[in-house]
C-alpha cells in the first residue's frame, strides 16, 4: 500500500500582525493537526532555545519524525520560522508548515518531540 503524503501550510500574518507571534527565547510549541470533524489526529511539540540568536536575524527549525511502521516509514514534518527584529525578542513567523500523512493506524497514534537549537 503506497503511503501518500500531504502538505499544509498556515501563514502566521494571516492571523496576526508582522512581525508574528511573539514566543519566549526558549520554550516549546505545539502544534496540532485536526481532521475535519475537528478531532486531533497529531500533534507535534516542538523545543526550542533561541537564546543566543543575534537582533536583526532569522532562522527555522525544522522537525522530522520517521514511524517505522513495518518498514514502510513514513515521515511527519513541521517546519518553523523565527525572527529577532529586536534583542530579547523572537516571534514565529511566514508560513508553518506541516507534511503528514491521510491517516494514522489504529494503536499507532502518540505525540512527537524533538529537541531543536538555531537552525
Amino acid at each position: 500500500v503506497p503511503l501518500h503524503a500531504y502538505l499544509g501550510a498556515c501563514s502566521v500574518t494571516d492571523v496576526v500582525a508582522p512581525p508574528g507571534i511573539r514566543v519566549p527565547l526558549e520554550g516549546a510549541i505545539q502544534l496540532t493537526l485536526m481532521n475535519p470533524s475537528a478531532l486531533p489526529f497529531r500533534i507535534f511539540r516542538v523545543a526550542y532555545d533561541l537564546t543566543a540568536m543575534p537582533k536583526g536575524t532569522k532562522t527555522f527549525i525544522r522537525q522530522v519524525v520517521t514511524d517505522d511502521e513495518d518498514a514502510g516509514e513514513r515521515e511527519w514534518a513541521v517546519q518553523l520560522h523565527f525572527v529577532s527584529p529586536s534583542s530579547g525578542r523572537v516571534y514565529v513567523y511566514g508560513t508553518v508548515r506541516m507534511m503528514f500523512h491521510h491517516r494514522i493506524p489504529c494503536g499507532k497514534a502518540s505525540s512527537s518531540e524533538s529537541k531543536a537549537g538555531d537552525a
